[in-house]
């Protein structure tokens, strides 16, 4: 095998040599950047079959999206957790202070990726309400500070299969909770 000269390349050959060398970095930072968001291959493409409709979920996910669809968690539902009301008609029973609403907020809205989410950020966010009308406090700051409410930006962003089965535990635990 000869060796490449490249003071003898003329202008086409050096091209094609750049273009190569170019696609073979696209493919290694795209790898990395799956790897990275995904933990491997095989999840990067269970995920994607699983967003247009390919392949079977498993009994777990189609629980969890079971619990998803069928929840009445919706700031709309003015008995919902995720509603104001809740706060409002009693904002003395509320654990949490406003430095740590805020920083909650915060990580939930830093959840959601460009490239990827991390669900599990909000989830443990969620975690650190004691009852049900720090649900209702912490939804009433995420708007706030986001004009965004909280629960239709949790359960409109974590669609994929890991996304999905941490909303259904979010709403387990909130549903958990004692009221006050």
């Amino acid at each position: 095998m000869d060796k490449i000269n490249f003071n003898k390349m003329n202008e086409k050959q050096a091209k094609s040599l750049g273009i190569i060398l170019l696609v073979v970095a696209i493919i290694f930072v795209g790898g990395y950047l799956i790897i990275q968001t995904y933990g491997s291959l095989s999840n990067f493409f269970s995920s994607i079959f699983g967003k247009i409709g390919l392949g079977a979920p498993d009994a777990e996910t189609t629980s969890a999206t079971a619990t998803v669809a069928s929840s009445d968690m919706q700031s709309s539902n003015p008995n919902s957790p995720f509603s104001p009301n809740l706060y409002n008609n009693n904002p003395d029973a509320s654990t949490l202070d406003f430095a740590t609403l805020q920083s909650l907020c915060t990580q939930i809205y830093n959840s959601v990726g460009f490239f990827s989410n991390t669900p599990d950020s909000a989830l443990a966010a969620i975690r650190n309400c004691q009852n049900q009308i720090d649900v209702s406090n912490l939804s009433i700051q995420f708007n706030n500070q986001y004009s965004r409410d909280l629960y239709d930006y949790m359960s409109g962003n974590f669609t994929n299969t890991q996304g999905v089965e941490i909303m259904a535990q979010i709403i387990t635990y909130v549903k958990n909770l004692p009221a006050s």
